[in-house]
């Protein structure tokens, strides 16, 4: 019977199990008024960005970084500005003095990504406490993209909403990865409660809601048992042992992710210049789908 429309920061009943579940998960003291239902983290990030920015505000980006932070930015007239991440073997991490070199008088959001797509970061408690402190010196947000909060192999899931005590912190979570819903279209925004009814309003001018069907369903997910999810993490840890251990006969370069379910493999020497021809060279003549680093920015 749920198939009308719902209110527009999504039903009440699954505000509430959203916020218990994150509560519990990381020991934080979330109230559901703090939470919007979105349609999928998309819809999420882009609500936080409609709520924040000004035609000409920057947003700091990692580089490698998701590739439609970019473009919900320049579609709101603002100016993505990359920040880019150390890379080593072990894995990719934020260098926090690369980021602090980046803020100008324009900067309203920095972009945390972790763990993160595509490069499989996993970023530790001294440098998102650094980075939070960096915020609250510099009067700007934190958005924290966490949609693979549960899918970590190497380290633990520290969420800057851990550190905010003054509210600069605006987190997007999504039941697309850890439930596999990724067509049901839920996702979450825990802003400040000064910034959370405008997040629900934006929702009516282009969505009004997210679906309710979905959102029962959501409900469900994050109220029943857990044990699906440990089971696909143990699923994609092997895949990602497996995936490794191939590079290492092969000879493949490749950095470690410590999360999320990407691998990013260096491109050979003499195509290291045209990530974009290889790729579609290697789809028609191997018939192997792979992304290109460069769709993810110049470091990638």
């Amino acid at each position: 019977g749920y198939t009308g429309y719902t209110p527009n920061a999504g039903y009440p009943s699954l505000r509430e199990a959203f916020a218990f579940r994150l509560n519990s998960d990381y020991g934080l003291g979330i109230s559901s008024e703090r939470v919007v239902v979105s349609v999928g983290a998309m819809g999420g990030l882009f609500n936080a960005f409609c709520a924040v920015l000004t035609a000409g505000d920057e947003v700091l980006i990692p580089d490698p970084g998701y590739p439609n932070y970019y473009m919900a930015v320049r579609l709101l007239g603002a100016r993505a500005v990359p920040y880019p991440l150390k890379v080593e073997p072990s894995g990719f991490s934020i260098d926090v003095e690369n980021v602090r070199s980046r803020i100008t008088d324009r900067t309203k959001v920095l972009i945390i990504n972790s763990p993160s797509n595509p490069t499989g970061l996993v970023e530790n408690f001294q440098t998102i406490r650094a980075l939070i402190d960096l915020a609250q010196e510099n009067g700007i947000y934190i958005l924290s993209d966490e949609s693979y909060d549960h899918i970590i192999y190497d380290g633990e899931h520290i969420s800057p909403l851990k550190f905010d005590d003054k509210g600069n912190v605006i987190a997007v979570h999504s039941c697309s990865k850890t439930y596999s819903m990724t067509g049901w279209r839920v996702g979450f925004v825990v802003s400040p409660l000064d910034i959370t009814p405008v997040i629900s309003k934006l929702q009516e001018a282009y969505v009004s809601c997210a679906p309710s069907v979905s959102q029962k369903a959501a409900e469900a997910a994050l109220s029943g048992p857990q044990d699906c999810v440990r089971e696909m993490l143990a699923v994609y840890f092997k895949r990602r042992q497996l995936a490794m251990q191939l590079c290492d006969e092969l000879g493949i370069n490749y950095v470690r992710p410590r999360g999320a379910f990407y691998l990013m493999v260096a491109l050979p020497e003499r195509e290291k210049h045209d990530s974009m021809g290889f790729a579609l060279r290697l789809v028609r003549e191997a018939r192997v789908a792979v992304a290109p680093g460069v769709t993810f920015g110049a470091q990638g």
